[in-house]
């Protein structure tokens, strides 16, 4: 699957956005930070959004997140890594759905 044709409608703006991905510098301890910790209150309803053409977290390993973060939902989205940039409109109908059933 092309990761341009999630981008956006048009060509320039879709190289202009995969040119920026590279770009982010983050400080090393970002990199390698390991003591994660997510005190979940239990009560909260939580839903999990997995990407399913997400190459930085394949989905086995975003349903592990999900199960530590006591998620009571997972629901999917054909997207990579930021759903947010490439497909927001997806992304929105999504969240708009799972807050109306909370």
């Amino acid at each position: 699957m092309s990761t341009r044709r999630h981008a956006t409608s048009a060509p320039a703006e879709a190289d202009a956005f995969l040119a920026r991905l590279q770009q982010d510098n983050w400080p090393e301890s970002a990199l390698s930070w390991t003591d994660y910790s997510y005190d979940v209150p239990a009560a909260a309803p939580a839903t999990y959004v997995l990407c399913l053409s997400d190459q930085i977290l394949p989905p086995d390993a975003q349903r592990r997140f999900a199960e530590r973060f006591a998620c009571q939902r997972i629901v999917s989205i054909d997207a990579g890594h930021q759903a947010q940039n490439t497909r927001p409109h997806g992304l929105a109908e999504i969240l708009l759905r799972e807050a109306a059933e909370v």
